[in-house]
């Protein structure tokens, strides 16, 4: 996860809010935000050990949703 706002302590009551288990950073200054062509939030990357970008999403999603989570399961076991 990527943070932009300017409240790193409400950034963290949402990671833990929402139970996330994947790395999150704060970067105020934008610099991820350049470097992934970020042009509007929210947006989502899933992306490997690696580096490699398998998909993007703009906009809000509910993660839970079953289509989703297929596309998690088919990332993680291809």
């Amino acid at each position: 996860g990527l943070n932009l706002d300017e409240n790193p302590t409400y950034a963290r009551h949402i990671v833990e809010q929402l139970n996330l288990h994947f790395p999150n950073v704060v970067n105020r200054e934008g610099t991820w935000a350049e470097v992934f062509h970020v042009q509007g939030i929210p947006v989502s990357f899933a992306i490997t050990p690696e580096g490699e970008i398998l998909e993007v999403y703009s906009g809000e999603r509910d993660w839970t949703k079953e289509q989703i989570m297929l596309e998690f399961k088919r990332w993680l076991n291809p």
